[in-house]
C-alpha cells in the first residue's frame, strides 16, 4: 500500500513538472512571437520613413536680374504653394549657378497671409548643421535640418531669408509668377514689408520636403517649358496647370498622398541648343530624378526645340527629341518610376510655325502615341485644316517627279519645292519611310496647271523641269467620287463645283436618277482625261471629307 502511494505521488509530481515545462515553453513562444511582430513592425516603419517633395522649382542662372543690396545685409520674403502637408519639413537651397558664395544669417518659415503678410506666431527658424547661420559655396546646394512645422496641404507659406551677402548674379527662378519682397537689413516675422521692393522672381530656394512614416506618400515630378512654368497665368494666383492638378487630386478626387513638383522653365528646350536654362536632357537627373519620393514623372517638353529648328533640320530635331525621351524613360524606369509622355501641343499662330515644324511635331507625337508600354497624356492635335485628309492608297507627288520611285530615291528633303509652292499644296511627309520628302494634298489649294515653280528649284533631280504644257499633259493621279459625301445626295441641293472648275473637262454632271432627267446632278469622272490636279477635291464644299478626291499613281503618264 505504501509503495502504491509513493508511485502515485511520483507520477503526479512528474506530470506537474511536465505541465510546468509546457507552460514555460508556451510563454517563451508567445514572447518570441511578440518580439518578432514588434521587429516586423519596426522594420516596416523604418522602411516607410522617408522624405517626399511637396514643392520644388528648377534653379536657373541669372541672365539680367540682379539682387538689390547684394553686397550688404538684406532680407527676401518669398511665397510658395505646397501640395502635400506634413509635421516635419526641410528646406532646399541652391547656389549651383553662382560664382560667389551665399552667406546667410538666418531663415524662417511661416504660414502666409495676403500679399507679404505672415502669421507671426507660426514662424519657425531653420537650422543648418545645428546652426542658424550658413554659407552656400559657389556651385553647391544645401538642405536644412529637419524642422517641426505644421505644414497644411495646398497652403501658401512664406520663406524669409536674411542674407549677409549674396551673389550679384544669383541662382534663381525668374518665372515665379509670384511676388517676392526685398528689404534692406535684417527682418523677423513681425517686420512690415509694406515698403519692400517687389519682384516676380524666386532666389536661392529650390524645394521643400516633408518627412513621413507612411509608405503610400509619393511625388509627381514634371519637366516642361513655359506651359508648365506658368506662362499666361495670373501673378500670385497660383493657377499654373500643375497647381490646378494638385488641387483636383486633393479636393475633387480625394487623392491626398501625391506631391506635385513643377520643374518647368520658360523658353526651355530639350536638345536643341538655345532657349533659356540648362537643356532638359542635361537637367533631368538633378531636377527630376534628384527630387525626393518621386514615383511618377511627366515629360511635357519639346515645342521650343521644334519651333527654333533651322530650315532643313526638322528631321534631325525629331530624331534627337525621341532619343532624349527614350533616355529619360530608361533612367526613370531604372528607379521604378512611371513615366507619362505628353504629346507636343499645337502652335499654329506662333511666330515659329511652319509646315516643316508642324510635320516634325506630328511625327514626334505619332512616336509618343506608339509607346504602348508608357502612359501618355495627349496634348491634342491642331485642327489646322478645314477638311480632313482623305485616305489615299497611293501618295501624290508633283508632276516632273515621274513617279514615287524617282521621288523616293532622289529627294533629299531640302524643302525648296515646299517653300516656293504658291498654292500650299506641297508639304513635308510625316511618314517614316519618306520623312520630310514632299507630298501633295489639296485641303488648302490645288496644283494649278500653269505653275511650274517646284520643278524650277529642285537641285537633286527628284522633280524634273517641265513647261506648263508638259505639266497639263502629265497625269499624276485620277479623281474618285465618294457617293455618301456628295452634297446633292446628302443635302438635296444642286452643286456641280467639281465639274465647273475642272481644267481638263474630265468631270461632267449627270442626273442622279437615270429615269428622271430633272433629278439632282452628280459627277462622273473621265479617268483618261483627269490629270489629278485636285481642283475638284479642293473646291468641293463637302466637310469634313470631300465628296471627290484624287488617288495618286505610282508611275506618272502622259495623256
Amino acid at each position: 500500500m505504501e509503495k502504491r502511494k509513493r508511485r502515485t505521488f511520483t507520477e503526479n509530481n512528474t506530470q506537474n513538472k511536465n505541465k510546468a515545462e509546457k507552460r514555460k515553453e508556451r510563454n517563451v513562444m508567445k514572447k518570441t512571437f511578440a518580439l518578432l511582430c514588434f521587429l516586423c513592425a519596426f522594420i516596416m516603419n523604418a522602411t516607410a520613413q522617408t522624405w517626399v517633395g511637396t514643392w520644388a522649382t528648377a534653379p536657373q542662372a541669372a541672365v539680367k536680374s540682379k539682387v538689390l543690396y547684394s553686397n550688404t545685409p538684406h532680407s527676401i520674403r518669398q511665397v510658395v504653394k505646397v501640395s502635400l502637408g506634413g509635421e516635419v519639413i526641410r528646406l532646399k537651397l541652391s547656389n549651383i549657378y553662382s560664382s560667389e558664395p551665399v552667406v546667410i544669417r538666418s531663415v524662417y518659415i511661416a504660414h502666409a497671409k495676403d500679399s507679404f503678410g505672415v502669421d507671426a506666431k507660426s514662424a519657425e527658424y531653420l537650422k543648418f548643421h545645428g546652426k542658424y547661420k550658413t554659407v552656400i559655396p559657389a556651385g553647391k546646394a544645401i538642405e536644412s535640418d529637419p524642422l517641426k512645422f505644421n505644414l497644411r496641404p495646398l497652403e501658401r507659406v512664406a520663406i524669409t531669408i536674411n542674407y549677409t551677402s549674396s551673389p550679384a548674379k544669383p541662382t534663381m527662378h525668374p518665372g515665379s509668377r509670384t511676388t517676392s519682397y526685398i528689404m534692406k537689413g535684417v527682418t523677423n516675422a513681425h517686420s512690415n514689408f509694406k515698403k519692400a521692393q517687389r519682384v516676380n522672381h524666386w532666389y536661392t530656394i529650390a524645394g521643400i520636403d516633408v518627412y513621413t512614416m507612411k509608405n503610400n506618400l509619393s511625388a509627381i515630378a514634371i519637366i516642361g517649358n513655359s506651359i508648365t512654368d506658368g506662362r499666361g497665368t495670373t501673378d500670385n494666383a497660383q493657377n499654373r496647370w500643375p497647381d490646378i492638378m494638385s488641387e483636383m487630386l486633393h479636393l475633387k478626387h480625394k487623392i491626398t498622398n501625391q506631391g506635385v513638383l513643377n520643374l518647368g522653365i520658360g523658353s526651355n528646350q530639350v536638345v536643341v541648343p538655345g532657349g533659356i536654362g540648362t537643356l532638359a536632357k542635361d537637367r533631368y537627373d538633378r531636377d527630376i530624378l534628384g527630387q525626393c519620393g518621386v514615383k511618377k514623372v511627366i515629360i511635357f517638353e519639346g515645342v521650343n526645340d521644334i519651333g527654333n529648328t533651322k530650315s532643313g533640320n526638322s528631321e534631325t530635331t525629331a530624331r534627337l527629341l525621341i532619343e532624349s525621351y527614350q533616355n529619360m524613360i530608361k533612367k526613370a524606369k531604372a528607379k521604378r518610376m512611371k513615366v507619362y509622355l505628353a504629346t507636343i501641343t499645337p502652335f499654329k499662330g506662333a511666330g515659329y510655325y511652319t509646315y516643316f515644324h508642324e510635320a516634325c511635331r506630328q511625327y514626334v507625337n505619332d512616336w509618343i502615341r506608339s509607346q504602348g508600354k508608357e502612359k501618355k497624356v495627349d496634348g491634342g492635335l491642331a485642327v489646322i485644316l478645314d477638311k480632313k485628309v482623305p485616305a489615299r492608297t497611293t501618295p501624290l507627288v508633283p508632276p516632273g517627279a515621274k513617279g514615287l520611285r524617282n521621288m523616293r530615291t532622289r529627294c533629299t528633303g531640302c524643302q525648296l519645292c515646299v517653300s516656293v509652292c504658291p498654292n500650299q499644296v506641297l508639304r513635308p511627309s510625316t511618314k517614316l519611310e519618306t520623312l520630310m520628302q514632299p507630298e501633295m494634298s489639296y485641303e488648302r489649294g490645288y496644283c494649278r496647271p500653269e505653275c511650274t515653280k517646284c520643278s524650277e528649284v529642285c537641285p537633286a533631280g527628284a522633280i524634273l523641269k517641265l513647261t506648263p504644257a508638259d505639266k497639263s499633259a502629265t497625269q499624276i493621279g485620277h479623281a474618285v467620287w465618294v457617293e455618301k459625301n456628295c452634297v446633292p445626295l446628302r443635302d438635296k441641293v444642286e452643286c456641280g463645283n467639281c465639274a465647273r472648275h475642272c481644267p481638263t473637262g474630265a468631270i461632267t454632271m449627270v442626273p442622279s436618277d437615270a429615269d428622271d432627267a430633272d433629278s439632282l446632278k452628280i459627277p462622273v469622272v473621265n479617268v483618261e482625261r483627269c490629270i489629278g490636279c485636285g481642283a475638284c477635291e479642293n473646291l468641293c464644299p463637302a466637310r469634313p471629307f470631300s465628296a471627290i478626291y484624287v488617288e495618286g499613281h505610282e508611275q506618272h503618264r502622259t495623256i
